[in-house]
């Protein structure tokens, strides 16, 4: 019940502060923090797509994850590109293989 009631206070304290933001950037750089507490993960991110677009990469709490979006976004292929097709989230728990990933491009 502990945790239901954090949980509900949590959403809470989200639902306040999200009314309270001005502006896309800010309100997706709250929900990745959020994410970081509600989830307990190390990493969070929020990546939008309109119709017919290319991915836009919004909130990050990681750089890091920026070029491995990008490569992901400019190969159409990983699991971002896969999560967007079946429009369902994905927690990756942890990434140890990293054969469905794009090889990073080296120029010469």
């Amino acid at each position: 019940m502990v945790e239901n009631r954090w949980t509900a206070e949590a959403f809470g304290r989200l639902a306040v502060e999200l009314y309270d933001i001005e502006g896309l950037e800010e309100t997706a750089d709250a929900v990745v923090q959020f994410a970081l507490q509600a989830v307990g993960c190390d990493y969070a991110s929020v990546v939008l797509v309109a119709a017919k677009q290319r991915p836009e990469i919004m909130a990050l709490t990681d750089p890091r994850l920026a070029e491995l979006y990008q490569l992901q976004i400019d190969a159409a292929a990983g699991p971002l590109i896969t999560v967007i097709r079946k429009a369902q989230p994905l927690l990756i728990r942890e990434l140890v293989d990293t054969r469905e990933l794009p090889a990073r491009r080296t120029s010469s």
